[in-house]
C-alpha cells in the first residue's frame, strides 16, 4: 500500500476475514477534488476509492459584549 497510515494489520483488524483476499476494495477519504479510483492499490489488488470530502469551514461566532 502507498499510504503509510493505512497498513495492512489496521485494515485486517477492521474489515471481514478475507476481504482483501478476494480484492475487496478500500474506500479513503480525501479532502481534494481528485476523486479517481485506483485499480490495484488497495490490499490484495482491489480498488482504492477515493471518496471527496471537503474540509469543514471553521464556525463563526459573533463576538457578544456585555454592556
Amino acid at each position: 500500500m502507498s499510504n503509510p497510515r493505512v497498513s495492512r494489520p489496521v485494515c485486517d483488524a477492521t474489515f471481514p476475514p478475507g476481504w482483501f483476499d478476494t480484492g475487496g476494495p478500500l474506500k479513503v477519504w480525501t479532502t481534494t477534488a481528485n476523486d479517481r479510483h485506483e485499480h490495484g492499490r488497495a490490499p490484495g489488488g482491489g480498488y482504492l476509492i477515493k471518496v471527496h470530502r471537503p474540509a469543514p469551514e471553521p464556525a463563526h461566532h459573533e463576538q457578544q459584549t456585555i454592556v
